[in-house]
């Protein structure tokens, strides 16, 4: 991975603009955490989960998806592999939403998306994702 995601074979790189914005050259940094978009879903989720340390506005600086997730992930006590399963998972729905749109022509709102995560979330919890299901809120 050379930091840009497969396209279908008859988009070339050159002119491969975001899955999800249309507005830049598609990265990995850009879709999982620099595009409007993609920020859009992290903002619901950050508000979902109460997550006061997470500074989107502070991800712009960030070239790397190391150094994101770093940062990201860098937290006191037992809720870093907590916050590295949610980053897996948003990440997960992110890529899943820029392939229906790349593939199958299908799009959907950030709302519709952060309700999948949260979804997902309880799913995964339940499933025995204990470090994650400590940020959920009790329902």
């Amino acid at each position: 991975i050379a930091g840009r995601a497969p396209v279908p074979d008859d988009i070339t790189w050159s002119l491969c603009a975001s899955g999800l914005c249309k507005r830049e050259q598609e990265s990995a940094a850009h879709l999982f955490f620099k595009c409007r978009y993609s920020l859009n879903v992290w903002r619901m989720i950050r508000d979902w989960l109460g997550l006061v340390h997470i500074d989107l506005l502070h991800w712009s600086s960030f070239n790397s998806i190391k150094d994101w997730w770093c940062s990201v992930i860098n937290i006191q006590g037992n809720r870093r592999e907590g916050m590295a399963t949610l980053v897996m998972l948003v990440s997960w729905e992110i890529w899943n939403e820029r392939n229906a749109r790349v593939f199958w022509k299908i799009f959907s709102m950030p709302m519709v998306v952060a309700s999948k995560i949260k979804r997902e979330a309880s799913t995964w919890g339940v499933a025995g994702a204990i470090d994650l299901r400590s940020f959920l809120p009790r329902e």
